[in-house]
Formats: structure tokens, C-alpha cells, sequence
């Protein structure tokens, strides 16, 4: 929603694009934060009070963002955002972990559909609004009041019953499945650098595509919005075919098809010079995104032991909390120096790094499997 707001909120307030670099860079690094201490923290702590912080944190921060112009105000408000949501990030997945089948990764898959769902209407909400010449900032205050129902809903939950193994009590210690006693610390790097550069890209692509689309394509503001809600859609799309149409169990597989469809979609949209061709290629970039982080968290699952997953699953959201940092900030500084279409080429080599990065997690997975 963010992203989709930008160049309303850059010209609304008078930030230059490194300014608004920097609020979008403070998620990032709130995120990352908060994914890598959730890890352990969900230990200690359990997951529901967890992941009831993280979002009474987030409701707090929804409701005052874009208050005031000050860019030191809502880097901090942004930031505290990014811990909460790293929270939830967590304590998600590690819930869906547990009580997903052995190598499958259908649940994983849905869930992370209904993340799209959000992703989808947030953008729908700001053209909206936009569209009817109302404040961007009504679109946070209603999803404050959205974050702070599920608080109270999540408090409610049975979240014992995670761990009395519904679903995922028959590999506890490891039984069942390909997950080794000891960690392998190659296959860990290697989920952290996947999320890397898919998390980085899908956030770097998404947060500056409205503005592309209005400064490049000469679209509207809301217009440019709604290229953020069509981008959204295509990861929407692929997130539901897989959790609805794959069921096998090698995903490490599935990941570098996706990677190569994001690959070729990325180079068609911004090889692009019309508005309808560009949009096209986006979505196509989102449908190659859709399910690379599910499929990730689902080689966590498959191959290491129940009480090595929350760490681990914190450690490689983690490397998606720095990409997310590193990737929007990065397309600021091309942007002011080269053009904002020119620096979309950026986005292109990492898409085909990742690819790369696809291939050898293949040859990894391969290779643990036989053991």
C-alpha cells in the first residue's frame, strides 16, 4: 500500500526520492530486526504472545503514519511497522510449518495467498481513495483498525496445539522426513539468499512501480496505483495455483521455474514502451514471484528437524528483511542519478542472479535428499 500511495505522499509532502527511500528503507530494517529475534523469541516466549505484540505494535504504528511531514516521524513510525509485521512473519509461518505434510507445501502456499489478498486490496483501497480526492493516509487508519481486531482474535487462538503436533507431531524429532539431526549450514545461507533477492525484488519492484508508471509511462496517480494492485494480482494468481494445483514435494524445483518466469517477465515490462505491455510484464514478473517464499519455507520444513525450524525460519525472513532494506534504497539513488526506468535494469541482473541462486538450491536439495 505503500508503494501505491508514493507519489502522492512524495508530492503531498515535498520529499525528494531519497527521503522517501528512507521511510520505505525504515520497514526494512524494523523487519529484519524483528524476524531475526523472533526466531528465538517464539521459543521463549511462545508464539501467541509473539505474534499479539507484533500486531498491536503494527495497529499502533497504521494509525499515526503520514500524520505529520516530518520524514524523522514516520521513518520511526514505518520502522515500528516492519517489527511488527516481522513478528507476524514469523510466527506465521512457523504455524503453518507445523501442520503442513511432509515436503508439501499447499498450506505454506495459501497462506501467503491470503498475504496477496491484503497486498491486492491495499492498492484497490488507496486509487479509491485517491480516485475520490480523500487523504492517502485513510487507507492506514483502516487497516490500524484491521490489524487491531485480529490482536484480539489471534489472542483467542489455540496455539497449543501447535505443539501437541496437529499435522506436524509425527516428524517432531525429525522422523519421516529429510530433516538431518545436525544443521546444514550451506542449505540455511543459501534459504537467507534466496530471500534476499526475491523478497528485495518483489518489494523494490512493487514499492517504486506506481511511480514508474506515472513518471515513465505518464500514468495517474491512481492509475499507477492500480499497476500495484494488477502486480499484486499475478502474485495472488500463482499462489493460489500452487496451493490448489501442486502437490508434489519438490519445491526447490518449483522455485526456479518461478525465478525464470519473474526473470523473463521483469525484461518484457521494462523492455516495454506502452502502458498496456508494460502492465502485462508485471504481472507476469508478479506470477514468477508468487510462491518463491512459500517454496523456500517449505524447503525449511522438509529438511530441517521441528526444533531447528523457528530459527532457521527466522534467519532466512531475515535475509528477506535486508533485501527489502537494500533494493528500494538502491533504486532511490539510480532513479536521482540515472532515471527511474534505467534503474529498473538493476532489478533485471538481480532477477537473473536469483535464477542462479534457484539452480544451485536445486542441486543442494538433490544432494541432501540422497542421503
Amino acid at each position: 500500500m505503500v508503494g501505491a500511495v508514493l507519489p502522492e505522499m512524495i508530492r503531498s509532502f515535498d520529499w525528494s526520492y531519497t527521503a522517501a527511500a528512507a521511510v520505505l528503507a525504515a520497514a526494512a530494517i524494523g523487519y529484519f530486526a524483528a524476524t531475526f529475534a523472533s526466531g528465538f523469541v517464539v521459543r521463549r516466549c511462545g508464539p501467541r504472545a509473539t505474534v499479539v505484540t507484533g500486531l498491536a505494535v503494527m495497529a499502533a504504528a497504521l494509525a499515526l503514519f503520514g500524520a505529520a511531514p516530518s520524514v524523522l516521524l514516520n521513518v520511526l513510525l514505518h520502522g515500528l511497522l516492519g517489527i511488527g509485521s516481522g513478528a507476524v512473519e514469523v510466527v506465521m509461518n512457523y504455524g503453518a510449518m507445523r501442520i503442513e505434510r511432509d515436503g508439501r507445501s499447499q498450506l505454506m502456499n495459501l497462506l501467503h495467498a491470503a498475504f496477496s489478498v491484503g497486498a491486492v486490496a491495499g492498492p484497490l483501497l488507496a486509487a479509491r481513495l485517491l480516485d475520490g480526492g480523500a487523504a492517502w493516509q485513510l487507507a492506514f487508519r483502516a487497516v490500524a483498525v484491521g490489524a487491531a481486531g485480529l490482536a484480539v482474535w489471534l489472542a483467542l487462538l489455540p496455539f497449543a496445539r501447535l505443539e501437541e503436533g496437529i499435522g506436524g507431531a509425527r516428524r517432531r524429532d525429525g522422523a519421516g522426513s529429510n530433516a538431518p539431526l545436525r544443521l546444514d549450514r550451506g542449505l540455511v545461507a543459501l534459504s537467507a539468499a534466496l530471500l534476499f533477492l526475491y523478497v528485495g525484488l518483489e518489494v523494490g519492484v512493487s514499492s517504486w512501480l506506481a511511480e514508474y508508471f506515472v513518471s515513465v509511462l505518464g500514468s495517474s496517480a491512481a492509475q499507477g496505483a492500480l499497476m500495484v494492485m494488477l502486480f499484486w494480482g499475478g502474485v495472488l494468481g500463482g499462489r493460489l495455483l500452487l496451493a490448489f494445483g501442486y502437490r508434489g514435494t519438490r519445491a526447490a524445483e518449483a522455485i526456479l521455474l518461478l525465478a525464470a518466469v519473474a526473470a523473463g517477465g521483469l525484461v518484457g515490462a521494462v523492455a516495454a514502451t506502452g502502458r498496456t505491455a508494460a502492465a502485462i510484464g508485471f504481472v507476469v514478473t508478479g506470477v514468477g514471484f508468487s510462491s518463491i517464499y512459500p517454496l523456500v519455507m517449505a524447503v525449511v520444513g522438509r529438511f530441517f528437524a521441528p526444533r531447528h525450524q523457528s530459527m532457521v525460519i527466522g534467519f532466512a525472513a531475515a535475509g528477506g528483511g535486508l533485501g527489502a532494506f537494500l533494493f528500494p534504497f538502491a533504486m532511490a539513488l539510480a532513479a536521482q542519478q540515472i532515471g527511474i526506468r534505467r534503474g529498473y535494469l538493476l532489478y533485471v541482473g538481480l532477477a537473473a542472479l536469483l535464477l542462479l541462486l534457484a539452480g544451485a538450491a536445486v542441486l543442494k536439495t538433490r544432494a541432501l535428499a540422497r542421503r
